[in-house]
């Protein structure tokens, strides 16, 4: 899965984590906080992903569904409403449409899109892979997303664990490869 990651040097973004660091000690503002907490996971060797980004490299297949989805790493499938503009990721066990005020933790996802020319009519699902016991987060599962490259039809083979630091701003915690026990345990979900 090709990631469309932000790219700074660990130096540089030392230097200007800590030039935010001081700007959010002196004044507290939102975007400065956000910058200076992006650079600090690519000091801590992190990946940063634009989302939206991603979302356009990844395209769309020939019946109109996006190639990548995303849910929430505690959901078990996910479903994708999607229009002209926007891709709207929310739990299956929503059933068909999730609530318009929905939001991240209410574990609803909206992706801005190139303006298309058709919109898809059916609300395609996906399996969510799982996360494998050694890079589950010690807490809040829930506060972190898993980003695949959706089949549609069967569980996916390399997800990305990812959380949400502001905006279009994610960081990529880690990626795996689902061997072929765990698609298979999978594919009964």
């Amino acid at each position: 899965m090709d990631l469309a990651t932000i790219e700074v040097t660990e130096e540089e973004a030392l230097a200007k984590f800590e030039e935010y660091r001081a700007a959010v000690r002196e004044r507290h503002n939102l975007e400065d906080e956000a910058i200076m907490r992006g650079y600090q996971q690519i000091v801590k060797g992190r990946r940063l992903i634009n989302l939206t980004a991603t979302f356009a490299a990844g395209g769309f297949d020939d019946q109109g569904r996006p190639r990548l989805a995303m849910a929430r790493a505690t959901d078990e499938r996910v479903r994708v409403d999607i229009s002209p503009t926007l891709l709207t990721f929310f739990p299956a066990a929503m059933g068909r449409r999730p609530p318009s005020n929905a939001g991240l933790n209410g574990g609803v996802l909206r992706v801005d899109i190139e303006r298309r020319s058709r919109a898809g009519w059916d609300t395609p699902e996906a399996i969510v892979p799982i996360v494998p016991p050694g890079l589950r987060p010690h807490r809040a599962l829930a506060k972190h997303w898993i980003l695949f490259e959706a089949d549609w039809q069967a569980p996916p083979r390399d997800p990305a664990l990812v959380r949400h630091i502001a905006g279009d701003l994610w960081t990529v915690l880690a990626t795996w490869n689902l061997t072929e026990l765990e698609r298979a345990v999978l594919a009964r979900r």
